[in-house]
């Protein structure tokens, strides 16, 4: 089931939040950008990734805090190559984080 709510996508009370991203590696703007500041770990694990290649468009890079509960997890889920690009579908991203064993999915708003 699919439950929309209006709000700050980082106060979701959610074991796992989606980050769009791009694969170079760059959170320069929007939530990408409050995510980077929010999670800095996260930017760390991603950019290394990105560095090797790892992040590839479509495929979800997670990044786990080690912390059971709230936000856990960080989705890093490539919907461009470049920053410059312009994104793909992150709807799609939601079905394989359910089959996952994700109980709520927090996601941004594709306005």
């Amino acid at each position: 089931m699919i439950t929309i709510r209006h709000g700050n996508l980082l106060d979701a009370d959610a074991e796992a939040l989606v980050n769009a991203v791009n694969t170079v590696g760059v959170m320069g703007k929007g939530i990408a950008l409050a995510f980077k500041r929010a999670y800095p770990a996260n930017y760390a694990a991603y950019r290394a990734a990105c560095a090797v290649g790892a992040v590839r468009l479509g495929q979800m890079f997670v990044y786990d805090s080690g912390v059971p509960g709230r936000h856990r997890y960080v989705i890093n889920f490539p919907t461009k190559r470049h920053w410059r690009s312009r994104s793909q579908r992150l709807r799609d991203a939601v079905l394989p984080l359910r089959r996952g064993g994700h109980d709520e999915v927090v996601v941004p708003s594709p306005d």
